[in-house]
């Protein structure tokens, strides 16, 4: 399973601290990403061998060209689709 969160300004100590640490005590969680709703970008966080949110599995895609990708759910999420319809969606070429 794979939790999605967009973040707030006024919540994303929650949603990077304690949210973080709910979500990691919950094996089922294997990703949770945190999608910036001020500019293209995300931090997706994933499960460690151990079965622990680790800081060495964060990945930082940002960019027009970026996506996030869940390799243990086989999904891949262009950021050009998660903010299409906003003003954060990329000029078409």
């Amino acid at each position: 399973m794979a939790v999605f969160e967009v973040l707030s300004k006024c919540t994303v100590w929650i949603d990077q601290g304690l949210k973080l640490r709910d979500y990691d005590a919950t094996p089922t969680i294997l990703t949770y990403a945190l999608i910036s709703q001020d500019e293209q970008k995300a931090m997706v966080y994933s499960h460690d061998a151990a079965g622990r949110v680790s800081t060495l599995n964060l990945a930082l895609p940002e960019g027009a060209g970026a996506a996030i990708q869940i390799p243990l759910l086989g999904v891949t999420l262009p950021f050009s689709a998660l903010y299409e319809g906003t003003d954060l969606a990329p000029e078409p070429a």
